[in-house]
């Protein structure tokens, strides 16, 4: 059980680590090798949340159909509302073409 909770821990670190980096095909490993895309941070936050929030459009487009787009962390944030609030017009236009989201923070 260890090494499991261990190898989660590092899949998921790496995760977040190539999307800082906008690096789509370095997910797409790690999704291919296990790491879950529903791992969250202390906060609730997906890897996907993390692209939001980081202006990462070139990762919201290759996985938004993927993932649950409405899916809210800790605070009750969708990915749009992180994209929103650290000024990524680009992420949150890209956000509301992709999905069918209810926009009010809960």
């Amino acid at each position: 059980m260890c090494v499991v909770n261990k190898l989660v821990i590092v899949i998921y670190g790496c995760n977040k680590v190539a999307v800082q980096a906008g690096k789509v095909d370095k997910i797409r490993c790690l999704l291919a090798l296990g790491a879950d895309a529903r791992a969250t941070d202390l906060n609730g936050n997906t890897y996907f949340h993390l692209a939001a929030r980081d202006g990462r459009t070139e990762v919201l487009e290759a996985f938004s159909g993927d993932v649950d787009v409405t899916g809210a962390n800790n605070d009750g944030d969708t990915a749009l509302h992180l994209a929103a609030k650290s000024g990524y017009v680009d992420a949150v236009k890209l956000l509301l073409q992709k999905s069918k989201l209810d926009a009010r923070n809960k």
